[in-house]
């Protein structure tokens, strides 16, 4: 364990500026004259699915998404699908406590990070927040820059590894308020399995913290693999007030760039955390909540679809599940509501009607999952078999579209000289592990961690290839 000291987030920060900073990107490309190829983007390099993308070049028209100023914890039409899907996914749908107040929309998860660390500054000044590590950078860097102090935690065994429960808690002080977990992990693209949840979850109930749990990426998980409810483990447990959800569609989906995420979580947060995206106009744009809940009722038919149901009886399901609210139809409810959106409303409902169109829409969004979960599988072999030889251990990939890989014969390597000549000299981006918490020091030295980087495996197969063995070549001669 070590309680962070610099600033987390230095190191990405310092290969973010790297790698991505327009001008000296630019002198790179030109220096080269090849293509830059990034293998640690961090997220999914497939087009987006055509169905989101048709309904978003539709919705632009319809005044209902651009014409009015909604409310500051999202737009209904959003928290109502938000609340749906996690209901249909709840194996106590009947009986799930979830409603819209529980629910708020957010500019991307990282809104999400800062209105948590925010509102804990406020409750808690000069608390703890414990970060599973490695991690994704951007929760540290917010409970820094509030005030708290955040404490990264690393397994014993290798970082490949989520640290064991005796590990967190002989790592629990009376400062501890928060927890942050990442499941799909990110770097590692490992998920965090029912037992450990269960048993963090007790944790928290016996030492007093919560629980913030980033389901950024968890929808594209290999067959045979499932990342654990932790709504349903908390809520057997009379623990749902300890964990606070953030999700959204910047990473599996391929539209980092729209900014579209939410928080589940206790009225408590919810209320305060809808008075922060007041103060600062937070909000995603409007216009993509009908995308958002076309995606979230063809996935709830997928995850329907998983347990064996038939395509027929699942679509009537899942969309009168979201058609309706407490027995009313929810379009006539939103027309009785806000009147002066009538046509609107009656605009964007109309295809969502006809059941035959919408397992046409599902079919084509089922192709894409498969498309990318088999692509996945395949580049991960690519990538295991052309390493062979240049790295010594890895994650295990229980899904997604990245892993944590330890490099072979690295041992003493600068890896910021390495990194950022790799990308002068080969044009291939690489963030390695102290992007993810902790410090350079404390991987080389002090936990003799070895030199680990993250490979995001998501684009095609060719330039994947290509990047790879870039970096092979690099790697030999820095070495030789």
């Amino acid at each position: 364990m070590i309680k962070t000291t610099y600033s987390p987030g230095k190191e990405f920060y310092y290969y973010e500026d790297l790698f991505y900073n327009p001008e000296s990107r630019s002198k790179v490309a030109r220096n080269l004259r090849k293509p830059i190829i990034d293998l640690s983007s961090g997220q999914n390099l497939q087009s987006a699915p055509e169905p989101l993308l048709s309904q978003l070049a539709g919705d632009i028209r319809n005044p209902l998404f651009y014409m009015f100023y909604d409310y500051s914890g999202g737009m209904f039409l959003w928290l109502h699908s938000v609340v749906q899907k996690e209901t249909l996914r709840s194996k106590y749908s009947q009986s799930f406590p979830l409603s819209i107040d529980n629910v708020l929309v957010i500019p991307g998860i990282t809104t999400g990070f800062n209105y948590i660390a925010r509102y804990f500054s406020e409750l808690f000044p000069k608390s703890e927040a414990l970060i599973l590590v490695p991690a994704y950078y951007a929760f540290g860097v917010n409970i820094a820059g509030c005030g708290l102090q955040p404490v990264d935690l690393v397994s014993e065994i290798s970082p490949k590894f989520l640290p064991s429960l005796t590990q967190i808690k002989s790592a629990l002080t009376p400062n501890t308020r928060l927890l942050f977990i990442t499941s799909l992990g990110n770097p590692t693209g490992t998920y965090i399995t029912a037992e450990q949840a269960v048993g963090i979850i007790q944790l928290a109930k016996e030492y007093d913290f919560y629980i913030v749990w980033d389901e950024a990426s968890y929808t594209l998980t290999f067959p045979g693999c499932a990342v654990p409810n932790i709504l349903d483990i908390a809520f057997e447990r009379n623990c749902l007030n300890r964990v606070i959800l953030l999700s959204g569609l910047s990473k599996d989906r391929s539209l980092p760039g729209l900014r579209l995420g939410w928080i589940i979580a206790d009225t408590q947060f919810i209320q305060r955390f809808v008075a922060y995206n007041n103060f600062w106009c937070c909000n995603p744009p409007t216009i993509f909540a009908g995308m958002v809940f076309k995606e979230l009722l063809l996935y709830s038919i997928h995850l329907q679809r998983t347990l064996g149901s038939d395509i027929e009886s699942t679509v009537n399901k899942v969309t009168d599940t979201f058609l309706n609210i407490d027995g009313v139809e929810l379009e006539k409810m939103l027309v009785d509501l806000f009147s002066h959106r009538k046509d609107g409303i009656e605009t964007f409902f109309a295809p969502f009607r006809d059941r035959r169109w919408i397992t046409n829409e599902y079919s084509c969004f089922a192709a894409w999952l498969e498309h990318c979960i088999t692509l996945y599988q395949r580049n991960l072999q690519l990538v295991t078999n052309t390493l062979e030889g240049e790295i010594t251990d890895m994650s295990e990939v229980h899904g997604g579209f990245n892993l944590l890989a330890k490099l072979s014969g690295m041992r003493g390597v600068d890896q910021r000289n390495f990194i950022s000549n790799l990308f002068l000299t080969e044009g291939v981006e690489l963030f390695p592990g102290p992007s993810f918490g902790l410090t350079p020091t404390a991987w080389e030295t002090h936990y003799n961690l070895g030199f680990w980087v993250r490979i995001t495996f998501s684009r095609d197969s060719s330039p994947l290839k290509q990047g790879l063995e870039r970096f092979i070549k690099f790697k030999r001669q820095w070495i030789s």
